[in-house]
């Protein structure tokens, strides 16, 4: 489909591949993650939690890319709760990713 065209497309998580043998497109994506100073998950609620496409590229990359960086999590949706849900979800793994959790959220409704 179009992700396997645009070289988006995630099979095996990247810790799964040897040294230099990953897509170079997941390479530079490793990399991105590992030089950032924080991370800040700007994300919708889908169905109550987290989308899918942004849970699986997160697993995608292992602990160590993550690990003690801040991080920050701003949620919106159409509802009355803002992605509050979302955001809730987005905590844990956050935090077994290694991210260090800032307690404040930012949950914007009826987005």
């Amino acid at each position: 489909g179009c992700l396997r065209q645009s070289g988006a497309e995630l099979k095996h998580p990247h810790f799964f591949y040897k040294g230099g043998e990953a897509p170079p497109a997941m390479d530079a994506m490793r990399d991105t993650i590992k030089a950032c100073d924080a991370i800040i998950v700007v994300t919708p609620e889908y169905n109550h939690t987290v989308p899918p496409a942004l849970s699986s590229l997160m697993g995608h990359f292992g602990g160590s890319n993550y690990s003690c960086k801040p991080s920050a999590i701003v949620t919106y949706s159409v509802g009355p709760f803002g992605g509050s849900r979302a955001a809730i979800a987005l905590r844990p793994m956050l935090s077994e990713l290694g991210c260090l959790p800032v307690s404040k959220l930012c949950c914007l409704p009826t987005a």
